[in-house]
């Protein structure tokens, strides 16, 4: 049971939307099936090692899903139907459901989704796009995420040593991190708007086209700085970041302005053959030289 179903690769939450488990993987379990996350004697879910494996919306939903009193071999399962198997006539309301939600101009579900399409279309590498994506996802290995997994010994923050309750603490509200945020211009929000979460401060810049892309290169730089000073690398200090982000950022699309100019073909115009003038003869030759038989041939056509 669960053998055959991986944790972080497969989509197995009982949820429309991202079935996919977005809580940070531990590196000894990335490859582990769902069978590990079950007591085998008492065939029920062990829910100490779920609560410390997973953000708590995913640890509830998991702990929902029935399981077999008997060992039994996995299989697919309809979630929009009473008995597990698919009918049209199930598919099709599904559909008209998904149809109805789409068409709707407001709501969670449609914020949810312009959030995504934001942060996915942004104009920055890949890495930065990642990690705001695993910050609203609270997929992140902040302290706080690292003592649930029963990982770190405590969940204070690294910087200020409170609390440290999400990623929105890590990359935004730490009272350490005001010197990073101190462009009024630009952040005055930091300190007029309280946000519940990373999500809800992204989904706040993206409503007010509010400087999404520096805001994420500077996210990616604050992490980045955080992981280099715990290692005992070097680093650059906090009150930089804000100026090394700007000249990070216009290099990057300078960068991609370059890379999308098109190549310059040759304009020479192409040269065609032409008989020489009449009082003229051309004759076209070639020839071979083989060195160690010390011969030369020659062929010539008139």
């Amino acid at each position: 049971m669960g053998k055959r179903i991986r944790i972080w690769q497969d989509h197995w939450l009982p949820r429309k939307h991202s079935p996919y488990v977005s809580s940070y993987p531990l590196v000894e379990l990335e490859s582990s099936t769902v069978d590990v996350l079950i007591d085998p004697r008492r065939r029920q879910w062990n829910l100490e090692m779920i609560d410390g494996l997973f953000n708590t919306e995913e640890a509830e939903l998991i702990k929902t899903i029935p399981l077999s009193r008997e060992a039994k071999e996995d299989v697919l399962f309809w979630p929009h139907s009473n008995d597990g198997k698919y009918s049209c006539k199930t598919g099709y309301s599904f559909l008209k459901m998904e149809e109805e939600l789409n068409d709707e101009p407001q709501g969670t579900t449609n914020d949810h989704t312009q959030v995504w399409k934001a942060v996915w279309s942004m104009h920055a590498p890949p890495k930065v796009k990642t990690l705001v994506w695993r910050a609203c996802c609270e997929a992140m290995p902040t302290k706080s995420a690292l003592f649930r997994c029963t990982i770190s010994t405590d969940p204070y923050c690294v910087r200020c040593h409170a609390s440290s309750k999400n990623a929105l603490h890590a990359l935004w509200s730490c009272p350490k991190l005001d010197s990073v945020w101190s462009d009024l211009q630009l952040w005055s929000v930091q300190g007029a708007v309280q946000f519940v979460d990373f999500k809800e401060l992204l989904s706040w810049l993206i409503r007010n086209n509010h400087h999404l892309e520096l805001f994420a290169v500077m996210v990616w730089q604050i992490w980045n700085q955080r992981n280099r000073v715990r290692l005992n690398q070097p680093a650059d200090s906090l009150h930089q970041i804000a100026h090394i982000s700007k000249v990070w950022l216009a290099d990057y699309h300078a960068r991609q302005v370059i890379l999308d100019i098109p190549v310059q073909q040759n304009q020479h115009p192409r040269k065609h053959w032409k008989p020489p003038p009449s009082e003229f003869f051309k004759i076209n030759f070639d020839g071979a030289v083989f060195p160690h038989e010390k011969k030369i041939w020659d062929w010539r056509c008139h």
